[in-house]
């Protein structure tokens, strides 16, 4: 829902993700010839672990939150 809001208003998306003692965050700006939030999860599939099955580490979910609060900014 979210990504389909900012691709209707061409606002930016600011995405971030954690899983293990891996972080990745993305900005999706919606322009020509750029793949969307959508696009690309549907790579994953069904067969990604989610963060039950393969933990987290605590830290870097509020490392990966203050990149994306800088990013917004």
């Amino acid at each position: 829902a979210l990504n389909r809001l900012c691709h209707a208003q061409r606002k930016p998306l600011v995405s971030g993700a954690a899983i293990r003692m891996e972080g990745q965050l993305s900005v999706f700006t919606y322009q020509p010839g750029e793949p969307c939030y959508r696009c690309l999860s549907r790579l994953f599939g069904d067969s990604a672990l989610t963060c039950v099955e393969a933990g987290v580490m605590a830290p870097l979910v509020g490392t990966i939150g203050t990149l994306q609060a800088m990013e917004a900014i």
